[in-house]
């Protein structure tokens, strides 16, 4: 907002409005709107046109506050994302938060058991003591989600 072309316009017009205010004001209400209209619509230029005119800028956008705040919030998350010694499943889909603020996926209960590490594969299984074993039944390495998506042979007409 102006600070200076608000306070002298509403200096002005309330200097001068009382001149012009007619006491018959019902009959005349039109030409009385018409010129305090006029009125200040010349003294705003005159104002604006004044070489000691100074601008203020004393009003933030809100959406730019929730922009600001939004990004504060992203870096914070980002750092506790890299600092961070769980989530390392999820963060092999996404290594960093603008990749996973980047995707809309649809949560089901499956995906969100592979994002989270908790896929009931053999080596997850084995982690609780629920198999004998972690192998894949490739033989080649323990049975992750992230070895039978990308690594495992017996999936790989499936890729």
């Amino acid at each position: 907002m102006h600070t200076y072309i608000h306070t002298h316009t509403h200096t002005y017009i309330h200097t001068y409005i009382p001149i012009y205010l007619p006491t018959y004001l019902p009959k005349c209400i039109h030409t009385y709107i018409v010129h305090g209209n006029e009125l200040a619509d010349k003294v705003v230029k005159e104002a604006a046109q004044s070489i000691d005119t100074r601008y203020e800028y004393t009003r933030i956008p809100k959406s730019y506050l929730c922009h600001v705040a939004a990004e504060e919030a992203k870096q914070k998350w980002q750092a506790e994302w890299i600092t961070s010694n769980k989530a390392d499943a999820t963060k092999q889909y996404f290594p960093s938060v603008e990749d996973r603020l980047g995707t809309k996926p649809t949560l089901t209960a499956k995906l969100a058991a592979v994002l989270t590490g908790h896929e009931k594969t053999r080596a997850y299984l084995y982690r609780f003591n629920l198999r004998d074993d972690a192998r894949c039944i490739c033989g080649h390495n323990d049975q992750t989600m992230d070895h039978l998506l990308f690594h495992c042979e017996k999936t790989s007409t499936q890729r």
